[in-house]
């Protein structure tokens, strides 16, 4: 069903773009682009995702901790997978492919690989107020309530955490009590298990110094993120500055939290279109960049993510000989 929603989305938006815009000039813009500039750009998002596998590896509390190749190589196929199927599941890649290099549970793995989202989407909320309350191209965007809505979100994300990682949780023993009341013996000690291991993925939350770690890790790769669309802009022939390159990547990366279509292509396209519209950017030029940089984004990760697929599956199949 979310496939299907997506596919319609998909067409509703394209119709929408192709009908205000020249695609005869959208296509000799593309083609005119500075593909040196563009190539850099691509490199630089590679760069992040790179930044980003070693900081869930900074996040994961075990020692047995795998090597930077790995994290990358599981890292890398999450991307992939998340440009192609629904809900995120490239989360769920990553962390299966990450689960063959590590004692770490399943539920480990996953809910660290949710705290490092959470990490983002919090970084992302932040700059966002920075942005309204600053009376930015932003506030013609996003209304007030929404802002609040999405702040009250945030605050309920950062309460769950403190709860679910603190050992002193209220009406805790009441819990326990009723658990055992409700659930037979097996259901309760899986139970358990479950949120002992969730716990143990969010750990990175309680030990201060691997939290100051993946902040600065963030920082990294927000800027990183900023920098390669500013190149972006510029392969395209668009005047950019950092600023402005700096809207329009923190507006794609929060419509990617919750995809519509796959790989968010058509959303892309639309956002695009209506932040650089602001920035007195025309239609064809914003179009342009959205279809040259995220379609060269799209295809290298994507042929990344199968070569580390294909060697992780090889180096399976090579061990279970």
């Amino acid at each position: 069903m979310r496939i299907l929603f997506g596919l319609a989305a998909l067409v509703i938006i394209a119709c929408f773009i192709i009908s205000s815009v020249d695609l005869r000039e959208v296509a000799t813009s593309i083609s005119n682009a500075n593909y040196t500039l563009l190539a850099v750009a691509i490199a630089i998002k590679v760069f992040t995702i790179y930044i980003k596998a070693n900081r869930w590896g900074v996040s994961l509390t075990s020692a047995d901790v795998p090597r930077p190749k790995k994290l990358f190589a599981a890292t890398i196929i999450g991307t992939a997978s998340n440009l192609v199927l629904p809900a995120r599941m490239g989360e769920v890649a990553r962390t299966l492919v990450l689960k063959q290099h590590t004692s770490l549970s399943m539920v480990s793995l996953l809910t660290s690989t949710v705290a490092m989202g959470i990490v983002d989407f919090i970084f992302l909320a932040t700059t966002l107020f920075i942005v309204i309350i600053s009376g930015s191209v932003y506030a013609n965007l996003f209304s007030t309530e929404n802002v609040m809505i999405l702040f009250v979100v945030l605050l309920l994300l950062v309460g769950g955490i403190f709860l679910l990682v603190s050992n002193n949780i209220p009406f805790s023993k009441q819990l326990r009590t009723a658990g055992r009341f409700f659930l037979t013996q097996q259901i309760h000690t899986k139970l358990r298990g479950f949120l002992h291991s969730a716990q143990v993925g969010l750990q990175i939350f309680k030990n201060r110094k691997k939290l100051e770690i993946v902040s600065l890790l963030t920082v990294c790769v927000w800027c990183s993120e900023i920098f390669a669309v500013f190149l972006g802009l510029q392969a395209f022939g668009i005047s950019a500055s950092l600023w402005m390159a700096s809207i329009l990547c923190l507006s794609l990366n929060l419509a990617f939290v919750l995809p519509v279509t796959p790989g968010n292509v058509g959303v892309h396209q639309l956002l695009s279109i209506l932040i650089l519209e602001r920035f007195q950017i025309g239609e064809t030029a914003a179009l342009s960049f959205s279809l040259g940089f995220q379609g060269a984004t799209l295809i290298s990760i994507l042929l990344l993510g199968l070569v580390f697929f294909l060697k992780e599956g090889a180096q399976k199949d090579g061990d279970n000989r």
